[in-house]
C-alpha cells in the first residue's frame, strides 16, 4: 500500500482524537451548566422556603398581638387554616373577625402549596417572673423563661400535649435564638437542637423564633423592645425532613448538599446527604445567609447529571475514528490524484489565459489607436465648426448686409421684381444662418458635458410654451400637467422642449382649436408632448429623427430639419429613449423618458 495514504490516515486518527477530546470538553461543559442550574433552583428553594416561614409565624404572631389571650381553639383554628390553604388553596374562612383582618393584611403567596412542611405552629409567653403556681419545666431560676403554652400538630400523638410547660429558655441554644429575635426586632432561627417530644427521640432540628411584642407599645429600640416582649411565635423543622423537600425529589436525582452553620464554633453539619465518595465529582460551596445566620452549603453532583458517558463511548469513537481515517486517506489519495489532473488542465487554461491577456493588450492597443484617431476626427470636427461659425457666417452677413442697403437707398427706384428677388435672398441667408445655428447646437450637444439637476418640468415648460406663444395672432391652448420633474442637464433639456413644444405650437397651427398638451404617461413610464396637429405618416419614421430629413414641405412648415435630430442626441445623452405615435391628420405624439 502506497505510503501517502498511511500517512493521510494516521493525521485524520490523530484528529480524531482531537475531536473525541473536544467532544469530552463539550459534553464537560454542558454538565457543568446544568450543575449550576440545579444549585441555583435549590438556593432559590431555600430562600423562598425560609421567607414562606417567617411570614406565616409573622402572620400568627399578629394574631397574639390583637388577642394576647387567644385559646386553643382559635390558635389550632388558624393552624388549621394554613394546612388547609396548603393543600386546597382555598381561601382561609376564620370566624373571627380577627383572624380575617390577620389573613386579608398578610400577603398573598401564603398560600404556597410548599408550606406544608409546617408540621408544628407554636406560641410561648414570654415571662420574667413566673406566675405563682406555673407548673414549668425543667425547673430552675433563670433571666427570663418562655414556656410553651400553645401548639399545632395533628401529626403527632397525644404524649406531646406533656410537653405544655417546658421552657425553652431553659436551653442556651433556643435562648440565644430568642435573645437576638429581641434585640434586633426579627425573626431568628437556632442551630442544631435536639427536638423535645416523646415521638421525636433524638430527631435534629431548627427552630425559627418570631417576636410578638405588646400591641400599642414603642418597639424602636432595644430597650423599648425588652419591655414590650410578649412571647414568641415559633416552628421546629426536623433538619432532613426540611432539606429533603428543599432539594426535592427531581433534585436529588442530580445533586446532594452538606449544610454547615459557621456561626456555631464548632462549624456542626446541620445535614448531610449520603453520597458515594468520588474524587472526581463535581463540586461547589456557597456561603448563604439565612435569617441573619451563615450556613456553608456544599454540593456535590451525582451520576445522573452526567449527560454523556464519555469514558463508556469512548473505544467505540476510536474504533469508528480509526475505520473512518483510513478510508479518508484513500478517498484524499484519490483526490490528490485527480487535484494533479486538475493541475495540467490548470496550467493548459493558464496557458490559454495569457493567449487571450496577448490579445487583451492587442485589443487594447487598437483601442487606443482608434481613440487617438477619433480624437483626432473631434479635433478635425472642432476646426471645422470654427469655420462654419467664422468663416461661413460672414458671406452670409455681408449678403445680407448689401441687399438690405440696396432696399433701403435704391427702394423708390428698383422695380417689384427686383425688390422681390432682394427679399427672398435675404430669406435665404437667414433661413443658412438658422441652418449653421442648428448645426453649431448638435456639434455642441455632441461634446458638451453633462450636469444632471432635480429640475421642475412641468415649470420649464410653461416658461418655454410662453415665449413661443407670445405675439401668435391665434396661440393654442397649452394644457401642462403639474408637479413633473427629472433629474437632468437644465440647458439641455431646454433645448428638448423648446423643439418639442416648438414643432406642436407649428404643425397644430393650422387646426380648427389648436392644442398642445405636456404631460406623463404612467403606462410606458416617460413624458409626452402632445399636439392635434397635422400628424405625420409614419410609413416615414426612419427619417424622423436624422439631420435635414424633413417630411413636411418648407413653405408651410418652415425649419431646418435638424431639431429632432438634436432632441434624439440630448435623450440618448441622458440613457433614456425618444418616440413618436402619429397618424395623417390627427396630431402626433412624442414620448420621451429619462432615468433617474
Amino acid at each position: 500500500m502506497p505510503a501517502s495514504p498511511v500517512l493521510l490516515g494516521g493525521l485524520c486518527f490523530l484528529a480524531t482524537l482531537v475531536f473525541w477530546n473536544s467532544f469530552r470538553s463539550y459534553a464537560q461543559s454542558v454538565d457543568d451548566r446544568r450543575f449550576l442550574d440545579e444549585i441555583q433552583r435549590v438556593q432559590e428553594a431555600l430562600k423562598e422556603r425560609i421567607r414562606l416561614h417567617e411570614r406565616t409565624l409573622s402572620a400568627l404572631g399578629g394574631l397574639y398581638e390583637i388577642n394576647p389571650n387567644l385559646s386553643e381553639a382559635q390558635h389550632n383554628q388558624f393552624s388549621a387554616e394554613i394546612t388547609n390553604i396548603s393543600i386546597s388553596g382555598i381561601s382561609p374562612s376564620p370566624r373571627q373577625p380577627q383572624l380575617r383582618e390577620v389573613f386579608d393584611n398578610r400577603e398573598g403567596d401564603l398560600r404556597n402549596p410548599e408550606i406544608n412542611d409546617l408540621w408544628l405552629l407554636g406560641y410561648a409567653p414570654y415571662y420574667r417572673t413566673l406566675p405563682p403556681d406555673f407548673p414549668i419545666r425543667p425547673p430552675g431560676v433563670r433571666p427570663f423563661y418562655v414556656p410553651t403554652l400553645r401548639f399545632y400538630a395533628p401529626d403527632l400523638g397525644r404524649g406531646d400535649r406533656l410537653q405544655v410547660g417546658y421552657d425553652m429558655a431553659s436551653n442556651v441554644t433556643r435562648r440565644a435564638a430568642m435573645e437576638e429575635s429581641i434585640t434586633f426586632g426579627r425573626t431568628s432561627i437556632t442551630a442544631r437542637v435536639i427536638l423535645q417530644g416523646p415521638q421525636l427521640p433524638n430527631t435534629s432540628g431548627i427552630i425559627m423564633y418570631h417576636p410578638v411584642f405588646r400591641q400599642g407599645m414603642p418597639t424602636k429600640t432595644e430597650a423599648e423592645r425588652k419591655a414590650a416582649i410578649q412571647g414568641f411565635t415559633y416552628a421546629p423543622f426536623r433538619v432532613t425532613e426540611f432539606f429533603d423537600r428543599v432539594l426535592s425529589s427531581s433534585a436529588r436525582q442530580y445533586i446532594s448538599i452538606t449544610v454547615i452553620d459557621l456561626l456555631d464554633q464548632a462549624g456542626t453539619v446541620l445535614y448531610q446527604a449520603s453520597i458515594p465518595a468520588d474524587e472526581q465529582a463535581r463540586t461547589r460551596t456557597f456561603d448563604t445567609q439565612i435569617l441573619h445566620r451563615n450556613w456553608r452549603i456544599e454540593y456535590r453532583a451525582s451520576d445522573a447529571l452526567e449527560s454523556v458517558d464519555t469514558v463508556r463511548f469512548a473505544p467505540a469513537i476510536l474504533a469508528v475514528g480509526t475505520a473512518f481515517s483510513f478510508l479518508l486517506g484513500l478517498f484524499i489519495q484519490e483526490l490528490v490524484r485527480r487535484s494533479r489532473q486538475v493541475s495540467e488542465q490548470a496550467n493548459e487554461l493558464l496557458a490559454t489565459s495569457d493567449a487571450l491577456e496577448q490579445a487583451k493588450q492587442d485589443l487594447e492597443r487598437k483601442v487606443a489607436d482608434r481613440t487617438r484617431d477619433l480624437k483626432a476626427s473631434n479635433q478635425e470636427l472642432e476646426a471645422f465648426v470654427y469655420s462654419v461659425s467664422h468663416d461661413l457666417r460672414s458671406p452670409l452677413r455681408s449678403i445680407d448686409g448689401f441687399s438690405q442697403a440696396i432696399l433701403e437707398d435704391e427702394g423708390e427706384k428698383i422695380q417689384a421684381d427686383t425688390a422681390d428677388h432682394l427679399a427672398r435672398i435675404r430669406a435665404a441667408g437667414k433661413r443658412m444662418d438658422g441652418l449653421i445655428n442648428s448645426l453649431l447646437t448638435l456639434s455642441r450637444i455632441t461634446r458638451s458635458e453633462i450636469t444632471p439637476v432635480p429640475i421642475d418640468l412641468s415649470a420649464m415648460v410653461r416658461e418655454c410654451a410662453d415665449e413661443i406663444v407670445s405675439g401668435m395672432a391665434n396661440p393654442p391652448e397649452v394644457v401642462v400637467q403639474p408637479e413633473l420633474a427629472c433629474s437632468a442637464d437644465p440647458r439641455m433639456m431646454r433645448i428638448v422642449l423648446d423643439n418639442l413644444l416648438g414643432n406642436a405650437v407649428k404643425f397644430s397651427s393650422r387646426a380648427k382649436n389648436p392644442r398642445v398638451e405636456f404631460g406623463y404617461d404612467r403606462v410606458r413610464g416617460a413624458f409626452f408632448v402632445k399636439d392635434n396637429g397635422v400628424g405625420f405618416d409614419e410609413r416615414y419614421y426612419d427619417k424622423l429623427f436624422k439631420p435635414f430629413e424633413r417630411l413636411h414641405s418648407g413653405p408651410d412648415f418652415p425649419g431646418t430639419g435638424i431639431g429632432l435630430a438634436t432632441v434624439q442626441r440630448i435623450i440618448a445623452r441622458h440613457a433614456g429613449m425618444i418616440e413618436a405615435k402619429s397618424q395623417p391628420g390627427e396630431g402626433a405624439t412624442f414620448y420621451f423618458s429619462i432615468p433617474d
